[in-house]
């Protein structure tokens, strides 16, 4: 069925739409593909969004993405999963960029909405996700400009984005974009709403014996622990299938994974050659260099398609356990029997790490039994996690005298439960405040991580 979804405060009435939208005279077509239509409970597939009109560009669009949660729900992408057909535009540095990296979309279908969101119409209950409730909301700015110094549009046709689904449960669903808000770069230099035609795409699932869905349930499994996170996020990146090597390995792992056996730093099985890992954000002169680097080199965090780190982005509570099991030599490839978290689905691709880190003591639940792996992590409790990380390596106990964190001038900000590991921390010279500040409450950023577990490295050499 075709949906007209009109953008910002324009969007009034079907009734007048027309006149109301005469200045815009081209409108951007939009599709939704699925690659297969009848589906068996446990499969998977992709639903790709693609533009087949695009005469004026785009270089800002909102919208939701909506499906019926009972029948399917949405998973993580992984570097591999990217369609040979993305829109991408690649600025004069090589670094290409694309209006819904799998990255950023992976992070939102992560996002826990609040009961007050009022986006998620009532669905939200700050304990599902995005993905598991059937509503993403999805919005991203090209921020680049031409010599002339005007913005640049995304041009040209394809996949605007893609989705990955898995089949939960018999049944139908349509799969459509709502809520379209978007604009581009008119001729005088200026910002201008955009009119998009939507079409949406459906899907029907039934139920299929029980050696099938095992095989196709088993398939999927492997994927979630082969991509997704990257040792790092959010837009983070970087980077997106779902896998224990996240972004963040979204946030940046599941990328490493993929790309470890071409671009990692370290010997090239199919060369021979040393490969040095860099990143077109992270330049010689920035002050985490030196430890991103390393981690690079050692396949502990890595970077995005469009070769960036975005040292900046926050980090993931369930990506900074992956860092730092990684960092320590924990293998969380394989499945394990451990509890887990109330919060974390079996399936999810942090689900074996956070299972290994509470049962070894090194991640600790809120008093609700849950760990809220797709929440940022705070620094205060980013060096709690590290401090136990590195307590669990050297088999004893790292403490540190209160008194050090009186060069600090918020150390009344440090929760009572973080006091002493953070003392132990400051101790050990593995944190170190900034302009006089530890700032425990801000979160962590992918190049504070990267310090932090690289610090931890080389007091445990």
């Amino acid at each position: 069925m075709l949906k007209k979804v009109f953008s910002g405060f324009l969007a009034m009435t079907l009734a007048c739409s027309m006149p109301m939208y005469s200045f815009a005279k081209d409108s951007i077509e939009i599709s939704c593909e699925v690659s297969k239509d009848n589906l068996k409970v446990g499969d998977v597939f992709y639903a790709d969004f693609k533009v087949n009109e695009n005469p004026t560009g785009y270089l800002s669009m909102q919208c939701f993405i909506d499906y019926n949660s009972d029948v399917i729900q949405a998973i993580d992408c992984d570097v591999e999963d990217i369609p040979s057909d993305l829109i991408i535009y690649t600025d004069k540095n090589d670094v290409n960029h694309s209006m819904f990296p799998y990255f950023n979309v992976n992070d939102r279908v992560n996002y826990v909405p609040k009961k007050a969101d009022s986006d998620y119409l009532g669905k939200a209950d700050g304990v599902k996700t995005a993905g598991e409730i059937g509503r993403i909301k999805l919005a991203n700015l090209l921020n680049v400009r031409d010599e002339e110094g005007s913005r640049i549009n995304y041009e040209g046709n394809g996949t605007l984005i893609r989705m990955k689904f898995k089949a939960i449960d018999e049944g139908e669903s349509n799969i459509e974009m709502n809520d379209v808000i978007g604009s581009f770069n008119n001729s005088e230099d200026k910002d201008q709403d955009i009119l998009v035609n939507v079409s949406s795409g459906s899907v029907k699932v039934s139920k299929d014996s029980l050696e099938n869905t095992t095989e196709s349930t088993t398939e999927s499994t492997t994927t979630s622990q082969n991509g997704s996170s990257s040792g790092g996020s959010s837009g983070g990146g970087g980077g997106s299938s779902s896998s224990v090597t996240t972004t963040e390995a979204n946030t940046s792992e599941a990328t490493t994974e993929s790309t470890t056996d071409v671009i990692i730093g370290g010997s090239d099985e199919s060369t021979g050659i040393v490969v040095e890992k860099t990143f077109t954000d992270v330049s010689k002169d920035y002050w985490g260099y030196e430890y991103i680097s390393k981690l690079a080199n050692k396949g502990i965090v890595n970077g995005y398609p469009d070769g960036s780190f975005m040292p900046n982005s926050n980090v993931k509570r369930a990506d900074f356990i992956i860092m730092v099991l990684k960092g320590i030599g924990v293998d969380t490839s394989q499945a394990t029997l451990f509890t887990n978290f109330n919060d974390v689905q079996s399936n999810a691709y942090y689900a074996n790490a956070l299972a290994i880190a509470k049962n070894i003591g090194i991640a600790k639940g809120n008093l609700n039994g849950g760990f809220e792996p797709n929440s940022f992590i705070t620094r205060e409790d980013m060096m709690l996690i590290a401090k136990r990380a590195l307590e669990y390596k050297l088999g004893e106990n790292i403490n540190g005298d209160v008194k050090v964190l009186d060069q600090f001038s918020d150390k009344n900000d440090v929760a009572s439960y973080a006091v002493e590991g953070l003392s132990a921390m400051v101790s050990e010279g593995l944190v170190n405040g900034m302009n006089g500040k530890i700032n425990p409450k801000l979160n962590t950023t992918r190049a504070q991580a990267s310090v932090v577990i690289a610090k931890m490295l080389d007091k445990l050499n």
